[in-house]
């Protein structure tokens, strides 16, 4: 989030990869639709158009997700944002 706040997007977006990577190797469950979710933030807030497109397919993965494992506040901010971007 550190590099995607500075405006460094190429280190912002291996850092999030790496971490959904981490995220499904464990598993780790809970953290997946979240680690999706910051993951689509960046893209948005980066917004190139195939970014954009990336990042709304990335918010629905994380709602479906966190719906499916009852993660109503990562659902919830992911509605938001997809609303936002929509």
């Amino acid at each position: 989030m550190a590099a995607a706040c500075a405006g460094n997007w190429v280190c912002a977006e291996k850092h999030h990869r790496a971490s959904i990577a981490r995220m499904e190797a464990v598993p780790y469950v809970t953290a997946q639709p979240i680690a999706r979710y910051w993951y689509a933030d960046m893209l948005a807030e980066r917004g190139h158009a195939e970014d954009v497109c990336a990042a709304k397919a990335m918010l629905r993965e994380s709602i479906a997700a966190s719906d499916r494992i009852g993660l109503a506040l990562y659902a919830r901010l992911a509605r938001q944002r997809l609303t936002r971007i929509a």
